[in-house]
């Protein structure tokens, strides 16, 4: 995870026999997996299912075309670092999926992440890339993976050509945000 602060234990004394342990409590964890996942502009309301890595440590696509995907072994969207949204492109018969008109986002647009509490995220669009498949490396990887700084949400989809003997996309669109108001409008972190 991500987020583990190293070995238990670490430099620090553990709890003793009188001493019961104690955690610092994640306040992110605790209000639940992030549930949905509105981006107006491009007319987006979809369920946020859990992602893990698949078998070659890639992140895995979302099961449903409708749905998106958070990537749960990285960030909760709106806590420091950088968070990580997948959807397809289109479904296995050719038609529009989520992520369809992803592309079509502008630098300004505002991208929302709904909690199961009601707790809403807003992020703004700040810029987007297109890379192949197999070059997400150096500062696109950094940006990607951030574990500090201000809060982010990258949305990653496929773009260019087809490639059936791979049977996906020779490309990835990512388009990265940074957020702009927390729950109830609070201004984020720095903010």
């Amino acid at each position: 995870d991500a987020r583990d602060e190293g070995p238990a234990g670490a430099g620090a004394p553990g709890p003793s026999a009188t001493t019961p342990p104690t955690s610092t409590p994640d306040p992110f964890a605790d209000r639940g997996a992030p549930a949905r996942l509105e981006i107006p502009a491009i007319e987006v309301a979809a369920d946020l299912e859990r992602l893990q890595p698949d078998g070659d440590d890639h992140i895995a696509a979302p099961e449903a075309w409708e749905n998106a995907g958070w990537y749960e072994a990285g960030f909760y969207p709106g806590e420091p670092g950088s968070a990580i949204v997948t959807g397809h492109l289109d479904t296995d018969r050719g038609t529009p999926a989520v992520f369809w008109r992803l592309k079509d986002l502008r630098r300004g647009d505002r991208v929302e992440v709904v909690y199961p509490d009601g707790d809403r995220f807003a992020f703004e669009v700040e810029d987007k890339q297109v890379l192949d498949a197999d070059t997400v490396a150096g500062d696109v990887y950094q940006r990607l993976f951030d574990g500090g700084g201000e809060p982010r949400l990258s949305l990653i989809t496929c773009d260019g050509a087809w490639d059936a003997g791979r049977a996906t996309y020779a490309k990835r669109l990512i388009v990265f945000t940074r957020l702009v108001e927390g729950p109830g409008g609070t201004p984020p972190p720095g903010g």
